[in-house]
């Protein structure tokens, strides 16, 4: 039996945990019976045992828990985290905050995962956050999770780290960063920064700092940042939610982004966390990534061979739905080359990769994918023709993600890809514009700390160049 490679999962924010709900509910069906046969490894992101509870450690707001996996509901009091003043957040009609995220069917939790804080003012600024992140008692408890987790592992590949970033949990993701980064050296992190579903109108200005500063803090801490949104969350802001549609939307994520992270449990040809990030950053210093995915890819006995979905949902529009777009608003979908991507497919048995030659002409299916034995294969095929990207890794497992939405659960196909391209670099130079803006609608507070802020966050634009830049020097 394999043993080690452990990834580390650490969860702060509403938004993070309602997305990672999805993610590890998916999961724990995915994998079923402990003796089952699969081509995953589970005790990479779950404690060892039959009964499937994440390595995570996970931090947020007493109003968005009801229930706490392990801990019982009178000890909720015991478990709340903070010495200041306390206040209730008014986040509008509708916010993320009032949605009981574990009520949306997480997997059932170690006792040393949850932990609640109160609804106090941390949940507005990245700075709020960041002084949360120093509390001597906040330390003292994430210390003792954190390492409890770590302790148990053999060979750790790295943490990936889920957190909100354009409020207040975002100041708190950079202040756990650099706590795991002087305790651990050069341990790989990967961030998983999540815009909240709901922003007031009124708040946009304050969401654009909080989102630039996050990004600017945890840029020369994490080895990769991966900014992470729904459009319809954006159209919504200041209106009342749709609950449903943010459920659709989480689950999207959820399982787009199991998709995207199968290499680092895969039984064979595995790749490491650090592996996947010096992939997709092409060797260079660009440390934003991009997501794309698609969970909605239906095999049913009308259109049931995956190479039937390749052939008719053309080129790059088959992996290219942008799961990164809300991050930054107004963009349009990232299709522009890729300097590199890696691209996961879940779900898609051999049986379902390719139909007889004589199916093949039937169909008039593209019929050089007939030899492809696994999907990675005829993804590399396919890819390689599109040539959608300078470079490209592949893979693949054939355990199918899992969906819960409407109290209905449903299995199938998901495809996830983290990529690097010019059109994020042009991304950036649109949020760089609203930050100058929101510096005018704001007033400026302290200048220094302004100009240091549009300083630091400059060299992380240029250093992601993009068209409009490669445009500029020629």
């Amino acid at each position: 039996m394999m043993e080690g490679d452990e990834l580390l999962t650490v969860q702060l924010g509403t938004t993070a945990n309602v997305v990672a709900s999805y993610y590890w509910k998916s999961q724990v069906n995915g994998f079923g019976a402990q003796d089952e046969a699969t081509d995953l490894r589970p005790e990479v992101v779950f404690l060892p045992g039959s009964s499937r509870k994440p390595r995570a450690v996970i931090y947020d707001m007493n109003g968005s828990i009801s229930r706490t996996g392990d801990v019982p509901l009178d000890d909720r009091k015991s478990n709340i985290l903070w010495e200041g003043d306390v206040m209730r957040c008014d986040m509008g009609p509708m916010a993320i905050s009032d949605i009981e995220w574990d009520n949306w069917k997480i997997p059932q939790l170690h006792q040393n995962s949850l932990r609640t804080l109160p609804n106090t003012d941390m949940c507005d600024t990245y700075e709020e956050g960041l002084a949360l992140s120093r509390n001597a008692k906040f330390c003292d408890d994430f210390d003792d999770r954190f390492h409890y987790f770590l302790e148990a592992c053999d060979t750790p590949q790295g943490v990936q780290l889920w957190h909100d970033y354009n409020q207040g949990f975002g100041g708190t993701a950079a202040g756990v960063l650099r706590h795991i980064r002087q305790d651990h050296g050069k341990i790989p992190i990967f961030s998983l920064g999540f815009a909240d579903m709901i922003v007031e109108k009124t708040k946009k200005h304050a969401s654009v700092l909080n989102t630039v500063k996050t990004l600017v803090d945890i840029y020369d801490i994490a080895d990769m940042i991966t900014p992470v949104s729904h459009n319809s969350w954006l159209d919504n802001a200041g209106e009342t939610a749709d609950v449903s549609l943010i459920e659709s939307n989480a689950i999207e994520l959820g399982l787009c982004l199991q998709a995207a992270m199968t290499p680092c449990s895969l039984v064979t040809n595995a790749e490491k966390l650090s592996a996947i990030m010096n992939l997709v950053s092409s060797g260079r210093r660009r440390k934003v990534s991009g997501l794309f995915g698609n969970s909605s890819i239906k095999l049913d006995s009308e259109f049931g061979y995956f190479s039937d979905v390749l052939h008719e949902q053309g080129s790059q529009n088959f992996f290219a739905s942008s799961l990164t777009r809300g991050f930054f608003p107004g963009v349009p979908d990232l299709k522009t080359k890729s300097h590199a991507f890696v691209l996961s497919a879940r779900g898609i048995s051999g049986k379902s990769l390719a139909a007889s030659a004589q199916e093949m002409r039937i169909r008039s299916s593209v019929t050089a994918y007939d030899r492809c034995r696994t999907a990675s294969e005829m993804l590399m095929r396919y890819c390689g023709q599109s040539d959608s990207a300078d470079r490209f890794h592949v893979y693949s497992s054939n355990v199918p993600v899992h969906s819960t939405e409407n109290a209905k659960e449903s299995k199938g196909c998901a495809l996830g890809s983290l990529v690097s391209n010019d059109a994020i670099g042009d991304s950036l130079r649109q949020l760089e514009q609203r930050l100058d803006e929101a510096f005018k609608r704001m007033g400026s507070r302290n200048r220094d700390e302004d100009i240091e802020l549009r300083e630091d966050f400059k060299l992380i634009v240029e250093q992601h160049g993009g068209a409009t830049a490669d445009a500029d020097e020629g």
